[in-house]
């Protein structure tokens, strides 16, 4: 086996973490309980100062030369389990695979930087966490519950300059980067280096940043992530003006320098709304869109956010609308393999649907959540998304 990311990847989070990739796990290889005390030592290896670590040396150090003998040799190493666990399912889109798809041509120097500056938002995302969102963090703190604070350590980022040249792709995540001021320092020096490094960027689409899109010498990328439209979306990704949002997408798809593409995470939030977003897409598809779904939010060890919060008999009129949107999707111009996908993604909700019981105990849980997040916002569900609201049984008298 071989990893890409253990060789040329450069993940730098916003805890001052240096790993090689986002789910390098290097506490797991002596704590596979996941012992807080014992993961907290591990990590400690691995929180370097930025500015004085050679990076370059630490590349080559030798934690990660062990690990990658261990992967030469056809064993997984534990800080790689994540990786293990997804291909032993029988799964292809592991980090790892997709490491080799997406850089298996890089040289021995090459580097794919990515960067989780801090938690630094303008939106609270309905199926956000705290430690991507300063606003979900205070709204979950206003409304009681308990999670880890985040710790934002901004650095220097001409740490960077001394392998600025082998950096071939920059994967750039927030928060919102556009929003935070050391992502924007951050863009502004990868401009002022003149640097001609694929840059991918995840944003809400709320504040780009049009002058240095038009002046950057980066192949850039802008991801917009988008669950729904109008005043759905308002709700679903909370600080949402969808008219700004709109604007700012339209002004991306006429920038000739930039590519743009969607990123949607699919929840029982906008299984209702889906079709209306696919249906808008689908006039212009984007050159990739990914759906994404969440994963143990409110619950360490269930979504809570999934087709189960559904009562059988509620469930009909959702698929019909998602059996709509595949009609559309198969309809319209869009490139092969993305018709697939959206085919794929949609019709496994569809799946879902059919075959998973309902869970009163979930659904009670994520009703809670939305009581909660309504009354620290200060706002009605059933204001923004009626549909849902009726569909789930929530009335205005609970809310």
């Amino acid at each position: 086996m071989e990893c890409v990311f253990i060789k040329h990847g450069i993940t730098l989070r916003n805890q001052g973490v240096l790993l090689p990739c986002c789910l390098f796990d290097p506490a797991a290889a002596s704590a596979a309980d996941y012992d807080p005390d014992i993961k907290s030592k591990y990590y400690q290896k691995y929180h370097l100062n930025t500015i004085t670590t050679n990076i370059n040396d630490w590349r080559n150090g030798p934690e990660l030369q062990e690990v990658q003998t261990k992967l030469k040799n056809n064993k997984w190493p534990k800080e790689c389990q994540r990786c293990q666990e997804v291909e032993s399912a029988g799964r292809q889109d592991s980090v790892r695979l997709n490491g080799i798809s997406s850089y298996q041509h890089y040289t021995d120097n090459d580097i794919v930087l990515e960067i989780r500056p801090g938690n630094t938002c303008n939106f609270a995302c309905q199926t956000c966490w705290p430690a991507a969102s300063s606003r979900v963090s205070k709204f979950y703190k206003d409304a009681g519950y308990q999670f880890v604070t985040a710790q934002n350590k901004t650095w220097d980022w001409k740490s960077l300059d001394t392998i600025k040249h082998q950096i071939k792709d920059i994967i750039l995540l927030g928060g919102e980067p556009f929003y935070d001021k050391d992502c924007l320092k951050f863009l502004t020096w990868v401009r002022d280096q003149e640097l001609t490094s694929n840059i991918i960027i995840f944003t809400n689409g709320s504040v780009i940043d049009r002058d240095w899109l038009e002046n950057t010498s980066a192949k850039v990328t802008l991801v917009f992530s988008l669950d729904a439209i109008g005043k759905p979306a308002e709700y679903i990704r909370y600080g949402t003006v969808w008219e700004d949002v709109y604007n700012n997408y339209n002004y991306v798809k006429s920038l000739p320098n930039v590519k743009l593409r969607v990123n949607i995470t699919t929840s029982a939030y906008n299984f209702l709304y889906l079709p209306e977003l696919i249906n808008w897409l689908a006039q212009d598809w984007p050159s990739v869109v990914t759906f994404g779904v969440v994963s143990g939010l409110l619950d360490s060890k269930a979504n809570l956010m999934n087709e189960r919060v559904f009562k059988l008999e509620q469930r009909e009129s959702i698929i019909n609308r998602l059996e709509s949107a595949i009609d559309v999707i198969k309809k319209s111009n869009i490139e092969k393999m993305q018709m697939a996908n959206a085919v794929n993604a949609i019709s496994g909700i569809i799946f879902n649907l059919r075959t998973q019981p309902y869970d009163s105990n979930q659904a009670n849980k994520l009703f809670e959540f939305i009581n909660k997040m309504d009354s620290v916002k200060e706002i009605s569900i059933s204001d923004y998304c009626p549909e849902l609201a009726r569909t789930l049984s929530i009335s205005l008298d609970k809310l």
